[in-house]
């Protein structure tokens, strides 16, 4: 076959492709792809420590077939050469493309096992890692807009509740942010909800304006020690404060430039005892560990967890998730306002 056939037979090939992509039959081509090259990327993956480890007797194992294959194949084509020298050219493409396709094999048939995992794997356990990445991500989204609505008071985070120094002022940190969470007529309903904050008529708002600091895929549960006055029970909130930052009677500013302030733990989520939102006591102390103590932070999932924790609001505007393992004099570093913490 001349340069010019081959040359003109890649330029066709080429518009084919072309045509059945710009007729809507791009799955044709991805398939013409994946059929022959789509097991490339499940082998690099594999080669490249995807998985934890690679026994040496299933590697050795899985080797011999394609070796033997290619000996055969090498016998056969040197009995071919003897009668017919014009074949020895076909022996180095065949023998090339018996391999690849004897390693496809192998790469299909680890994806076959593990589409096989997921096809007869317990329902619930399946649905549960499903909704248990499903309510992470819901919960991120929550901190992070949390977040955004402390920072746009210059850096200057509300107090935690109670009172403050001059005895006044008794609205918690959730009402503060809450003007930049909701959009502005619900805006306006907080300001007046802070006014009336101790107004037992007024409470039949709360509820109403929940949405804001509650996980919708958990159930509303009673309120300790809490007798709603009206027919509408408040809802609560399953985030808290960190009292070294947003505790009682206390305000700290957020400086870039202030190491003590820098990279420390927020707001997170909480697993039990659930205060209503406009609760002036929404703040916990870090410092009684993770998924550990009743007034702490913790995972609200943490039943069907495999990596037991919970995600925190950082003081950068970051949400990251802290084991329930961490060190306790990192995370006394990271809970405190002092000296940056340095491994």
């Amino acid at each position: 076959m001349s340069l010019r056939r081959i040359v003109l037979s890649l330029v066709a090939f080429t518009g084919l492709l072309f045509v059945l992509n710009c007729a809507g039959l791009k799955f044709l081509v991805e398939l013409c792809y994946y059929l022959p090259f789509g097991w490339v990327s499940h082998l690099r993956r594999e080669l490249s420590g995807g998985t934890k480890s690679i026994e040496l007797g299933s590697t050795v194992f899985a080797l011999i077939p394609p070796i033997l294959f290619s000996l055969v194949v090498a016998i056969i084509m040197r009995l071919r050469v003897a009668k017919d020298g014009r074949l020895r050219t076909l022996f180095v493409p065949v023998l090339g493309g018996a391999v690849c396709f004897l390693i496809a094999g192998w790469a299909v048939t680890g994806i076959a096992e593990r589409t096989a995992l997921l096809a007869f794997s317990s329902e619930d356990s399946l649905e549960n890692r499903f909704e248990l990445y499903r309510q992470r991500m819901y919960s991120q989204d929550k901190l992070t807009a949390i977040g955004k609505a402390i920072t746009r008071s210059n850096r200057q985070l509300p107090p935690g509740g109670v009172f403050d120094s001059q005895a006044r002022d008794p609205r918690p940190w959730t009402v503060h942010v809450l003007h930049d969470l909701a959009a502005p007529p619900v805006s306006r309903r907080a300001r007046q909800i802070s006014e009336d904050l101790l107004n037992a008529t007024r409470r039949d708002n709360f509820h109403k304006l929940s949405d804001k600091f509650q996980e919708q895929s958990l159930p509303v549960y009673r309120i300790d020690n809490y007798e709603p006055t009206g027919a509408a029970e408040p809802s609560v909130m399953h985030f808290a404060a960190n009292a070294h930052f947003m505790g009682a009677d206390r305000s700290v500013s957020l400086r870039p430039e202030d190491a003590r302030s820098a990279n420390k733990l927020l707001v997170g989520e909480v697993r039990s005892n659930f205060q209503p939102w406009h609760s002036q006591r929404n703040f916990r102390d870090p410092l009684l560990g993770i998924n550990s103590h009743t007034w702490g932070f913790g995972s609200p999932w943490q039943d069907f967890d495999s990596s037991p924790g919970c995600q925190f609001l950082m003081t950068d505007g970051s949400v990251r998730f802290i084991s329930e393992d961490i060190d306790p004099d990192v995370l006394r570093q990271l809970s405190v306002f002092g000296k940056r913490w340095q491994p």
